[in-house]
This record gives structure tokens, sequence and C-alpha cells, in this order.
């Protein structure tokens, strides 16, 4: 069936044919999954692998060479750990355990990198022990829409953007959000016109389970976008989902729009250069940060605490960044990049205090400050400048122990 968002705007034709797979996945999953199989059957495991994630659902972008597998357990296993289990079987593939709400398996097969989920077999959601048991039933609602193509462009446009990517230092969609989003609007195009009247705490809730009042959804819950999740309705499927990244979408689908490009679903490399070019007359400074070893997951958190620190200390001396950002791919090197007004700090500067009816805190701020004075009923000081540059500052942190723990190194870059 065409793409409806093709029909609309033919150039998507185009698009569509350079992200749709060409390579044949199937038969090396199959073969995978059949060799799991045969290891859960001697060691007497009553479970089934299924394929799961995108690959499942058709909409796998080509490039992709992820794959999630979910085994199935029987429901008599639901007292036993079957991540201890599944651990035992899948021993002749080399598999490394990663802990999460309930631990699971990365393999290494054939150019594949796929994700071993033990789930525990159900039929409706309200029997799930644990989040990811209801993986499963994801894949067969997406699958019912038949909007696996639509899903591609928006996938495909959100990466191109640096907006994709669930994993906590991304903060950004996650696969399961675009499906149903894409699948809640009608497709592509009509996701992207509808997000551009996007509110703060936008609620897409696709049964109506909440009839738009979301005043008893757990408040944890709660963020920027409330995208309720149609197998389980008292879960936002967009809780990890930052205010940043929504912003960065809504920026590139309003400029999609405008002015329709394929270019919009090419992801354009980073480049400190273009950077100090659209801020020529500004101070730019760039910090080149070597991860530490691990997983991946806990590389970027590692690196993304670093740039927050760096930018948190230059806010409580003073330095107000015009722009920031960072830039990572696994087996590279980090970028941390930082645009300020090219003017030093004053020398002396005002310091603000607590307003004197808090008499407590008021004692302890002219205890700290010998000279004070009030302001509309606030008090105030005047202190020496200790840094004047952002770069003097950053030279300092980049010694501190907080970025040594969190980097193998990092330093000033041109």
């Amino acid at each position: 069936m065409t793409s409806l968002s093709i029909i609309e705007l033919p150039m998507l034709s185009a698009v569509l044919n350079n992200i749709k797979p060409v390579d044949d996945i199937w038969r090396p999953v199959n073969q995978f999954k059949e060799e799991i199989a045969d290891e859960l059957k001697k060691h007497n495991i009553t479970a089934t692998p299924q394929v799961g994630g995108s690959i499942a659902k058709d909409t796998w972008l080509r490039g992709d060479f992820d794959c999630d597998m979910f085994i199935r357990f029987d429901r008599a296993y639901k007292d036993q750990d079957i991540s201890d289990l599944l651990e035992t079987a899948l021993k002749p593939f080399g598999s490394d355990r990663v802990h999460g709400s309930r631990d699971y398996f990365q393999v290494q097969r054939n150019n594949i990198k796929f994700e071993i989920i033990p789930v525990i077999a159900i039929e409706r959601p309200e029997d799930a022990l644990n989040v990811t048991d209801v993986s499963p039933l994801h894949v067969e609602w997406v699958k019912k829409h038949g909007m696996c193509d639509e899903i591609r462009l928006t996938k495909a446009f959100c990466k191109a953007n640096r907006v994709y990517g669930a994993e906590s230092y991304i903060g950004g969609f996650s696969g399961h959000v675009l499906d149903i989003i894409t699948i809640h609007y009608g497709g592509f195009m009509k996701l992207l016109r509808a997000s551009k009247s996007w509110k703060d705490g936008q609620l897409i809730d696709i049964n109506d389970a909440w009839k738009n009042d979301v005043s008893k959804l757990n408040k944890s819950k709660i963020g920027p976008l409330i995208v309720i999740d149609p197998i389980q309705p008292d879960r936002n499927a967009a809780a990890a989902l930052t205010k940043e990244k929504i912003e960065g979408f809504i920026s590139a689908a309003k400029d999609f729009l405008q002015e329709p490009s394929t270019d919009f679903f090419v992801k354009e490399e980073f480049s400190t250069k273009k950077i100090s070019e659209t801020y020529h007359r500004k101070d730019c400074i760039f910090i080149e940060a070597d991860p530490v070893e691990g997983k991946k997951d806990i590389i970027g958190a590692k690196l993304m605490k670093s740039f927050e620190y760096i930018k948190t200390q230059l806010s409580l001396n003073n330095f107000k960044t015009i722009d920031s950002g960072w830039d990572w791919e696994e087996g590279k090197k980090a970028t941390f990049w930082l645009i300020f007004e090219d003017t030093p700090l004053p020398k002396i500067m005002e310091k603000s205090g607590p307003p004197i009816k808090n008499q407590k805190d008021a004692d302890r701020f002219r205890e700290k400050h010998k000279e004070t004075y009030i302001r509309d009923d606030k008090l105030y000081t005047t202190i020496e400048t200790r840094y004047r540059k952002p770069i003097d500052l950053i030279k300092i942190l980049l010694m501190d122990e907080y970025i040594k723990e969190r980097t193998s190194s990092a330093s000033l870059s041109n």
C-alpha cells in the first residue's frame, strides 16, 4: 500500500527508497532464533524465542542491524529468576549480561547486535510481572495498523535531526513513542503538522483512556509530552523525553513543512568548524573528552554528567552560555561546545543575598561578607571576580576529580 505521506508529497518516495532495508536480515535472525531454541530445549527450559522490535514490526531502517529477541517463558516460571535461567542457555553464544528492571543480554552475531530479553508469556497486559513482558503485545499492536512506511519516515526524520534515542544521556524519542504518535495522527506528514500546535504537557491518548484528564496519572509520569501507552494506559511512554528534544522536533517539523527537502532525512556530520562559523563573533570553546570503558549507556551517562557539571559551574560563576551542546558516537571521543559573549566579566560584581526578612539567612550573609547594603528589602554585596573569562574556569574544571572520574581524559580543543 502506498504511503499516504508519499501521495501528499511525492518527493518522500525517494526518501523511502533510501531508508527501506535491502538486506535479507530475516535469514540470519531466524537462524539464530533456532539456535537459541535448541539451547533452551537442551536445558529443559520451556520458553520460545520470538523476534521483536522494529524488525518484527517491519519498521527498521536500512543500515540498522539491531534486533530484539524476546524469550517468552511459560508462566510456570513466574516465581523464578528467568534471567539466570536464560544466561545458562546463552553461554555458547558469549552473551553479555545487562542490568535492568529485569536483566537482559547482548550478543553480536552475523554483524547483528541482538538484545535478548527474557519475558513471561502473557496474553493480557494486566498479567505482566515486569514492563518488558508487555513488549511483544506492542509489536502486535503496531503491526495491525499497517503504517510501517509512515513510521520509517518519522524515525529517519528524527534520527537525522538528532532527536531520536531513549537512552538517558540522549533523552530523545524512542521507537515505541514514534510508533504511537505516527499511528495516532495518521501518518508522518499529519504528525508534523500536528506538532506545531503542541503545548507543554501535551496529551496524546490514542484510545482516549484518560478522557483528556491526566490529573490522576502518577506525577512521576508527567512530562513535557504525555503519550499514553495504548497497551498500558497507566504509563506515559514518553516519560524520559526531554523538552529540548521535543522543541528540536517541532522546530525541524516547521522548517520541513515550510520548505520540504530530502536533506531533512540525512544526518549532518557534527562539525566544530560549522559551529565556529555560525558564532564567528562569539567566544567558542570546544572540549574533547575521551570516554571511559564500559557499556554504551553508562559511558554516555558519564559524558552527559561531565558536560552538565561544567555548565553548572560556569553558571555559578556568572558565565551565561548563548548556546551549548555535546556530540558523541560510540568508539569515538566526545566533543563539548559552549558559546559565550566575547566580553570578560567585570573585575567587581554585585552578589545578591537573601531578603532581610529572612533573619537567619540575612545574618549568615552579613557574617560572610563584611560590606553589605540593602536594595528593595534584599541584601547585596560586591565581590571580586575570580574568573573573568570562561576559559580560565574551564581549565580548572578539567582537572576536577568529578570530570576525571567520568572521563579518561578531557582537554581543550581547537
